[in-house]
């Protein structure tokens, strides 16, 4: 097999920087920003906090760490793990902080116990005023003590209506919806723990919404709370979380006031020594972000935006893009497959040939290209053009550039 000329599977890295395994002599390393803190999922299934522009090797869907790229985003509940807090109103129930450990693997989640008699059991926040057609996700870690069902909703103000799912604690699965959903989410965590997540489009501005967290009587009747009686029954709870955008990111925790999470940005790896603008191979195994307007992208340039070849994954249509303006526009697209599950991809380029391939197959060809007739392009750059305006969110396990264009057969393997 061919050996790459840039090879960065993230494995090492420090403040600013993400390294390349290959060029040894560091031209094939990445610059990497964030500027705030973040939380990743630790070797260990465990939530943990890196630093300032520390990048997130992150292991929630893998026993092999992937590159966490995320835009900004911030956590509109002020009160994110202190349930006891007045933010939190408390219905026919009691709270008890610091009584399990959490999936940040510290003595720091709460319990919630049942009182009173037959009555709605549960709490909930009011949140800054919302937005008339902005999407926001809602979400909480909950794990089992004993009590089946639960409600995980957005409180009517601002919703229109009580928007959410029934959570099953015990089999860890959404049993019923309600409302105007745009999606749902279940995540497993270390310890037993799950993370619920709700995505709903505010319908009015309106400063009366909220995260609600209710005990529920059956796991098909949504509009029951009401009617749950008082066992003295108990369910944990950890992390609540209320962003604007229409899915879940990161746990980003708050003591007392709304916290923001910069964005991550992953450019400058390469030069005109590792990037051979007339022939070569871009190949990344990636996943982005499940966004109802995102375009996310790779791209070999010059340093702007003229001389580009470039690979995006659309999220909204389901597209892999591949474009050049190696002599002239060329421009290659293919759709049909899920680009928010874990997929490789490749371009190939040389005189007379552009293709796309995905997941072991040839999908798009384009032998008409004429390509670029000297070395121009010197970036590569976890974004469309890197200037920063398209940058790649989600999970990269592999990029790698090759300074030839592999063959049919090496390119099935690859991207096998």
């Amino acid at each position: 097999m061919t050996i790459p000329s840039l090879a960065m599977i993230p494995s090492g890295y420090k403040d600013g920087k993400v390294y390349s395994v290959l060029p040894a002599n560091g031209d094939g390393d990445f610059d990497f920003t964030r500027g705030s803190n973040a939380t990743r999922v630790n070797k260990d299934g465990l939530i943990e906090t890196a630093t300032g522009d520390t990048p997130r090797l992150d292991y929630s869907d893998s026993s092999c760490p992937s590159l966490l790229l995320e835009p900004q985003r911030t956590n509109l509940v002020s009160y994110s793990e202190d349930f006891s807090d007045a933010s939190w109103n408390k219905l026919n129930l009691s709270t008890t902080s610091n009584s399990v450990i959490s999936p940040d693997g510290t003595l720091n989640a709460s319990s919630f116990t049942q009182s009173g008699g037959t009555a709605e059991h549960g709490l909930y926040n009011t949140l800054p005023t919302l937005t008339s057609g902005s999407k926001y996700t809602g979400s909480v870690f909950l794990k089992y003590d004993d009590w089946q069902y639960f409600q995980v909703r957005f409180r009517s103000g601002g919703f229109g209506a009580e928007i959410g799912v029934i959570y099953d604690a015990i089999n860890k699965a959404v049993t019923t919806t309600n409302g105007s959903l745009l999606s749902y989410n279940i995540e497993e965590y270390a310890n037993d723990w799950v993370r619920i997540s709700i995505a709903a489009q505010a319908t009015s501005d309106s400063n009366f919404a909220g995260l609600v967290v209710a005990y529920n009587n059956s796991g098909n009747v949504f509009n029951d709370p009401d009617s749950v009686p008082n066992t003295g029954a108990n369910v944990y709870a950890y992390g609540a979380q209320v962003e604007e955008g229409d899915y879940p990111t990161s746990y980003i925790p708050t003591q007392g006031s709304a916290v923001t999470r910069l964005a991550d940005e992953c450019i400058n790896g390469g030069n005109d020594q590792v990037i051979n603008s007339t022939e070569g191979t871009l190949y990344v195994e990636a996943r982005v972000f499940d966004g109802s307007n995102s375009t996310f992208g790779f791209s070999l340039t010059d340093g702007g935006v003229t001389n580009r070849t470039f690979l995006t994954f659309q999220a909204p249509e389901n597209k892999y893009r591949a474009y050049s303006t190696g002599g002239g526009i060329t421009d290659i697209t293919f759709t049909g497959l899920d680009v928010t599950s874990m997929s490789k991809v490749a371009i190939r380029y040389s005189a007379n040939s552009f293709s796309l391939w995905i997941n072991g197959s040839k999908r798009a060809e384009d032998l008409s290209y004429v390509g670029f007739s000297s070395n121009v392009l010197n970036n590569f750059s976890l974004d469309r053009n890197s200037q920063g305006q398209f940058p790649f969110y989600g999970n990269v396990k592999d990029a790698r550039l090759y300074n030839t264009a592999l063959t049919d057969a090496e390119l099935i393997a690859l991207t096998s």
